[in-house]
Parts: C-alpha cells; sequence; structure tokens
C-alpha cells in the first residue's frame, strides 16, 4: 500500500480549492519547523490574504532551447519567443482541468518538460557556449533542441533562460533501455525519471563565473557529474540526483528527509513552494500545473528489468533475495516498495554534513527506495559508490560486507528490482 493515503484524502479540487487544507499538509510536513527551511515556508505559504498566495501566476508560454537559440545569443541577437507555446499544448485552453487521472498525468508530463523550475544566469551562458556543452554533459538531439532548457518570458517582461525537472530527471539512454521504458516516460533520447548522471552543472557554473570575470567558488568543481547542491546555505555539500521512481512508497523527501510525506498532497505542495523560492519570491505557478506534475512523478516507473538470457538461474536469484531478508528488509522494507523510514546519520559509517547543514539538517537520513536500482549508479547519497559490487565489497554504511557467491546473488536479486 503507498505511504500517505486514508486521512484527509486529497483531491485535484481540495488541493486546488482549499487553501485551509494545503496549509494542513505543510504543517504536517515539516515535522522540523525550527529549521530556517521550515520557517521560510511557514510564514509565506497558503495563507490566504498575506505571502505567496499574492503573487501573480509565472508564465505558461514557454519554448525549448534550440540550436538556433545558441546562434541568436553568439551574434549577440535577443531570443525570440514566437515558438513559445502554453505549457499545456499548442491550442490548449489553460483555464481547462483535466477530466481524468490519465490527462492530469499527460499534463503532468508537459509541465515537467516545459514548465521552468528557476531561471538561472548560468544557463544563458550555457546556451550561448556550445563548444562546452560535451564537457558539462549537454546533448544536442536530433531535432535540436536542448533537453530541460526552455526560454520564456518573466514576470518583468525579460526573456530569460530556465532549467525544467527534466534537466536533471531525464537521462539519455541506450535505445534497449529506452524502449523497456514506458510510454509516457520516453523524452526524446531520454527517460523521464532517470537521473543524468552525465551532467556537471557545477563545473558549468564555474565556467559561466569565469567567462564573465568573476573567479569561481573553487567547490563548484569538486561536485562533479551527477551531483548538485540545491541549498542556499552557504555549505558546500552536492548529493547525487535522485532517480524519482517509487514516489508513492516515499516516506520523506531530500537526502535529509526535512519534508515527511503525510498525504499525496504533499508532493504538489513541495513542488508550489519549490517553484516560488526558484523564481525568487517574485511569482507562482497554477497551482494546476503542480498538481499535475504531482500526479505524473507518482506514475513514473524504472525500464524493465533485462530479459533472457541474461537472467540469472532462479536458484541464485532465490539465494539473493533470502539474503536481502537477512540484511537489507528492516530497512528497505518490500511492503513499502523498498523504502523505509529514517536512519540517524550519527549511525552511519559514511559522510553526515548534507544531515547536519544548517538549513536543512534533521539528523537523519531517509531510507531510498531500491525499486530500479540497476539504474542508480554511481550509489549513496553523495554518489561516492560507483557500483553494487564495490558498495557490497566495502560494506554498506550499516552493514557487513558482502563478497563472493552470496554478493552475485545479491545483486542478482537486487537489479530485479
Amino acid at each position: 500500500m503507498a505511504i500517505g493515503c486514508g486521512v484527509d484524502e486529497p483531491t485535484a479540487e481540495r488541493y486546488l480549492g482549499d487553501g485551509a487544507f494545503r496549509r494542513g499538509v505543510l504543517e504536517r510536513s515539516l515535522w522540523r519547523p525550527d529549521l530556517p527551511y521550515s520557517r521560510s515556508l511557514l510564514a509565506s505559504y497558503a495563507l490566504g490574504d498575506a505571502g505567496w498566495d499574492l503573487l501573480s501566476p509565472m508564465t505558461e508560454l514557454t519554448a525549448l532551447v534550440t540550436r538556433a537559440d545558441s546562434e541568436a545569443l553568439q551574434a549577440g541577437r535577443a531570443l525570440s519567443l514566437d515558438d513559445a507555446e502554453p505549457v499545456a499544448g499548442a491550442g490548449s485552453d489553460v483555464d481547462a482541468l483535466p477530466s481524468d487521472e490519465a490527462a492530469w498525468v499527460a499534463l503532468g508530463k508537459r509541465v515537467f518538460e516545459r514548465l521552468p523550475m528557476r531561471p538561472d544566469g548560468f544557463l544563458r551562458y550555457l546556451v550561448g557556449t556550445p563548444e562546452i556543452w560535451q564537457r558539462v554533459g549537454i546533448r544536442e538531439r536530433a531535432d535540436g533542441t536542448l533537453r530541460g532548457i526552455v526560454k520564456y518570458r518573466d514576470v518583468r517582461g525579460d526573456v530569460r533562460v530556465g532549467l525544467t525537472c527534466a534537466l536533471c530527471h531525464a537521462s539519455p539512454s541506450d535505445d534497449a533501455a529506452l524502449a523497456a521504458a514506458p510510454a509516457l516516460q520516453r523524452n526524446g533520447d531520454s527517460i523521464n525519471g532517470r537521473a543524468d548522471r552525465g551532467l556537471d552543472l557545477g563545473l558549468a557554473r564555474a565556467l559561466a563565473s569565469e567567462a564573465s570575470g568573476v573567479s569561481a567558488d573553487p567547490r563548484l568543481r569538486s561536485w562533479g557529474a551527477g551531483r548538485v547542491d540545491v541549498t542556499d546555505d552557504g555549505v558546500n555539500t552536492p548529493t547525487a540526483v535522485p532517480d524519482l521512481w517509487a514516489m508513492p512508497y516515499k516516506t520523506h523527501l531530500n537526502h535529509s528527509g526535512v519534508i515527511k510525506i503525510v498525504s499525496p498532497a504533499t508532493s504538489a505542495v513541495r513542488f508550489e513552494t519549490q517553484y516560488v523560492l526558484g523564481h525568487r519570491m517574485e511569482t507562482r505557478p497554477r497551482r494546476a500545473l503542480t498538481w499535475a506534475l504531482s500526479r505524473y512523478i507518482a506514475a513514473l516507473q524504472p525500464p524493465a528489468p533485462p530479459s533472457a538470457p541474461s537472467v540469472p538461474p532462479s536458484a541464485e536469484l532465490a539465494r539473493g533475495k533470502a539474503l536481502f531478508g537477512e540484511r537489507c528488509a528492516s530497512c528497505h522494507r518490500p511492503d513499502r516498495g523498498f523504502a523505509g523510514e529514517m536512519v540517524l546519520a550519527s549511525q552511519l559509517m559514511h559522510d553526515p554534513a548534507v544531515a547536519t547543514t544548517p538549513e536543512r539538517g534533521t539528523g537523519y537520513y531517509k531510507v531510498p527506495s531500491l525499486v530500479g536500482v540497476r539504474y542508480g549508479a554511481p550509489y549513496l547519497h553523495d554518489g561516492s559508490e560507483p557500483t553494487l559490487a564495490s558498495l557490497l565489497e566495502r560494506g554498506h554504511p550499516r552493514g557487513r560486507a558482502i563478497s563472493g557467491d552470496d554478493q552475485r546473488a545479491l545483486i542478482a536479486y537486487l537489479e530485479t528490482l
């Protein structure tokens, strides 16, 4: 059974129209209200006649950035929005609400791929400097677009370049993996929901700073591909970009678990506040879009496991399943989508920094789901283990090392999840 269902079961209508309900979800989700991150949200969200409710809705006219846009910036020309269309699609009635769950999910896919999560100055430099694309992990697609990077007009009327969920949470994939992905997750040559572990945004930011004549923070180059630091607390804590599988089974959000999932509406509230903060509290997204995004991410599934002849013998899988039950299942619970509750950072033989940051540090790490773990390398919250074999060989941060036949059997089982 999915986590968070039951009491106060939300509907689209309730999330869209009941401010007291949204406020209640936020208050119950922020189980550490003393943290700066929590205080900033509680001071501004779902207050009705004050705070972020009074912000103007953000634009829904966007376009994916293309090679032509790169050439325009290189030539010193302004970006054109002639090809922009509503996030809901060309010719859509932006005020019309989806009629069923499938329609909400379809709208959520468009939000995931086209609604700017935040603008960022380094993106304009990145778009206009194609010679660094390969170096930082940006790939031009066959149609000339750049996945996850859009242009739009902001609340001040300026044409901006922004990033969408798909920049970090959609990964270029080989043909076999793409073919195995559900149709709703195919995004050009990428799979939505799978973290792009080749994307190096720290390096991109450093290069943009240096190109403008500003000395870059040397810590940016230490992030490495597939890791980002999304906090604003001045502490360098880049973490691995997570895959977005098994969302209905997760109990907490963020690596430190600062947000507790008390309802399926928790993620919609979280996305709404993310967009507001990302746009410097100058505008807010239309709530139909954040509800749709929450429904889409709840539907994401990993591509199917490899098929025969690569599937291990049933005896090896049975041995691996038994080992999992003995060694792993107390934290990564099969009845919770192989996720679990929280673990004290002090109990882990690993870097506790993310769990103790000033802004969002709870003292805990969340137990991630292992659904789709075969696609999740590198592993751990900081991406420090390159393979499942290396992780088990050295010993899981909360367990003993596993090697030999036991390791092979356990990995064989994990790769079926």
